[in-house]
């Protein structure tokens, strides 16, 4: 996922810590700091916001819907590669068998024969296991773009009344030390999307 998390909001919150600093030095009783161009003044809050995007991922419905689909086709691919594997090396013992016995009916010609048509079909299989890892691989690329797309459209609609400046992404062991919960728009973000989802699926 791209980080929402721009130089922008860098230079918010540089500028946060910085007009708070040099306030407290010049007065403490100074009532509003300078902010990203304009004032802030006691009791109110930065026009800015964060997402836990662990948190949306793991509890979005289409997420988790789209991940438990493709886990599914995974396995019946690889079902369907292990079946045709297993056809193959059985037909493949019984080869070298009749190889080490000379028990070829049709002697050197026959068995030459065999052994063409065995690496066709293991090339077969490779060839069909590499088409279902391609296709696999588009499904979780779409998948992954029909998410994100869902979460910028639902962002686009829940900030036209918030009218944050910055909305960014907060995980694990990134730059951003510390942000105080009530930018925390995560759990109102998440229930737009579970909620538009759900009537997505009820019309379907």
């Amino acid at each position: 996922m791209k980080k929402i998390f721009t130089v922008a909001s860098a230079l918010i919150m540089a500028g946060v810590i910085v007009g708070g600093m040099s306030s407290c030095v010049k007065s403490n009783n100074a009532d509003a700091a300078k902010v990203a161009g304009g004032t802030l003044t006691e009791g109110e809050s930065l026009p800015i916001a964060f997402i836990q995007a662990d948190s949306l991922y793991n509890n979005y419905q289409l997420q988790i819907d789209l991940t438990q689909d493709l886990v599914q086709k995974k396995a019946q691919a690889e079902d369907q590669v292990n079946k045709q594997m297993a056809s193959f090396q059985k037909e493949y013992q019984d080869f070298m068998q009749k190889v080490q016995t000379n028990s070829f009916i049709g002697g050197q010609a026959r068995m030459e024969s065999e052994q063409r048509r065995l690496q066709q079909k293991q090339a077969t299989i490779e060839q069909h296991a590499n088409a279902l890892q391609q296709d696999l691989a588009l499904l979780q690329s779409q998948a992954f773009d029909r998410v994100n797309d869902s979460i910028q459209a639902v962002l686009k609609e829940y900030n036209k009344d918030k009218n944050f400046e910055v909305i960014y992404s907060s995980v694990p062991n990134t730059t951003v030390f510390f942000v105080k919960a009530k930018y925390d728009i995560t759990q109102d973000v998440l229930d737009l999307l579970n909620k538009r989802y759900a009537e997505g699926k009820k019309s379907e």
